[in-house]
């Protein structure tokens, strides 16, 4: 209930901070246009040749939440279009028809590093406190390029759309070790940090590959906005989307002591695996404000 509470409070704020543009309605160019003017004569509704771009509006609820009642654990469940990190722009064909399209670009590249006994050190002088140190280093890349075609309609400043988009997906993710402490003949069992997976006792992990993953999807949306003023919406969507995703076997690098030398064993973990789903993928709805130029 608070959430809707602060969601409407928005809403009254913004277009109450706008009723002074009064609109102008001329009679319909077509079937479903019709020229919405301000007071100054300005074009509220986007036109053909219009570039849209549009910005999540979670964030600034979820702080506004917070900022409400001092707290840091209020959040709005919605999302734009269910896909952070993305961009999502439109190109308007005509008032009533418009070319959708989105790229999600994201990379990680983590490193956790922890200090452990510097074993050689330790051999040396029984009461040095040395130390070397490991890291984990955790490395993942997900992409998406996505395109679609807007049906609009409405009137005035209120428009309803549906919409059709395929999206293409891939991704790859991989954990790397790296350790302070040597393999030698004085030390078969070297000491190391246990990040959660990579001590296997005299084994250890160096590489844990997930492989990478390739997906299509299709969606179908519907949705609602509202132009506050002239070029600026707010809207709100839902989804329904089919998806399939592949991916690549899975591959783990272990190090031991052969009784010679260390040595590296490649293991097959996984030999890949494929998802298909489909259903909603924004049951709570997004919320967005666009921009059009």
């Amino acid at each position: 209930m608070k959430k809707i509470i602060i969601l409407l409070t928005l809403i009254v704020f913004i277009s109450s901070a706008f009723a002074q543009e009064e609109v102008t309605e001329t009679a319909p160019v077509t079937k479903l246009q019709e020229k919405v003017v301000n007071k100054k004569g300005q074009n509220i509704l986007p036109e053909a040749g219009d570039l849209a771009v549009g910005i999540d509006m979670v964030p600034f609820l979820n702080y506004l939440g917070n900022f409400a009642n001092n707290s840091v654990n209020n959040s709005y469940n919605g999302n734009f279009l269910a896909t952070p990190n993305t961009l999502f722009a439109k190109y308007f064909l005509d008032q009533d028809l418009a070319i959708r399209g989105r790229v999600m670009i994201m990379s990680n590249n983590f490193q956790n590093k922890q200090y452990v006994v510097d074993d050689a050190a330790l051999y040396n002088d029984p009461n040095s406190n040395d130390r070397v140190v490991d890291v984990m280093q955790t490395v993942s890349h997900d992409y998406m390029i996505g395109a679609g075609i807007e049906k609009r309609r409405g009137k005035g400043r209120l428009r309803g759309f549906f919409a059709g988009e395929i999206n293409l997906m891939f991704g790859a993710d991989k954990t790397m070790y790296t350790y302070g402490n040597n393999y030698s003949e004085l030390n078969q069992d070297p000491t190391v940090y246990n990040f959660g997976t990579n001590d296997l006792g005299a084994d250890r992990l160096v590489e844990n590959n997930d492989g990478t993953y390739f997906g299509v999807g299709l969606g179908a949306y519907l949705g609602v906005e509202y132009f506050i003023m002239p070029n600026i919406c707010l809207g709100s969507e839902v989804g329904w989307q089919i998806n399939y995703t592949e991916n690549t076997q899975e591959t783990s690098i272990i190090e031991t002591w052969n009784g010679n030398e260390a040595e590296e064993i490649t293991t097959l973990d996984s030999p890949g695996n494929a998802n298909f789903n489909y259903g909603f993928n924004n049951p709570t709805a997004s919320l967005y404000i666009m921009f059009h130029f």
